[in-house]
């Protein structure tokens, strides 16, 4: 694993072979997204979004529920 971000009683997951994971807080996994790619660093959290940065220079961004941000 190579970081958590929470917001709420939301939790981003994230590993080294660029599986991201949305799970509340009680432990259930609500989203999933593989990114077909290492990640970087650990998730971050700015204004309720997810942030995750990809060793290739890719950048993805969720909601604490999985949806893309508006």
């Amino acid at each position: 694993m190579t970081g958590v971000a929470i917001a709420g009683n939301a939790i981003l997951a994230t590993t080294s072979p660029g599986l991201l994971e949305g799970v509340r807080t009680f432990g259930s996994v609500v989203w999933g997204c593989a990114t077909r790619g290492r990640l970087l660093r650990p998730p971050a959290l700015v204004d309720g979004t997810f942030f995750a940065a990809g060793l290739g220079g890719t950048l993805w961004a969720f909601t604490p529920y999985g949806a893309p941000p508006q």
